[in-house]
């Protein structure tokens, strides 16, 4: 069952005296030279591994795609390539139509993503 009200007050005269006491927590006498003496040894051994390279081929790739991309989008903003989405909204209110565009913009993201994740797990 429940705690008696004769031992609540008591836990809680324990609790407050026991924060109200400022025991300052040391280390061993030690303590701290092992510990300093290791991080001596860790940090003059030859066995560190080396530093991690930035990842220059990830960032190549990543860029010659967006190049790509943006390459792309210039070239059909600008007439040079012929547009995909061109009347690809005429006829959407006649039944079907929406199902065929619906496919053609899947095939489009499809198409965008692979351009730019095939070139980046190339190289990974």
């Amino acid at each position: 069952m429940s705690r008696t009200s004769k031992t609540e007050p008591k836990t809680e005269q324990v609790i407050d005296r026991i924060l109200r006491t400022r025991e300052e927590v040391e280390p061993s006498s030690g303590f701290v030279a092992s510990v300093m003496a290791r991080v001596h040894r860790e940090a003059s051994s030859p066995a560190a591994p080396p530093p991690l390279s930035f990842p220059w081929r990830q960032v190549v790739a990543a860029g010659l795609a967006g190049l790509g991309t943006a390459l792309v989008l210039v070239l059909v903003l600008g007439g040079v390539l012929p547009n995909p989405m061109v009347g690809a909204l005429e006829g959407v209110g006649r039944s079907g139509e929406l199902p065929a565009l619906l496919v053609r913009l899947a095939a489009a993201l499809v198409v965008t993503w692979l351009a730019t994740a095939v070139p980046r797990w190339l190289v990974s």
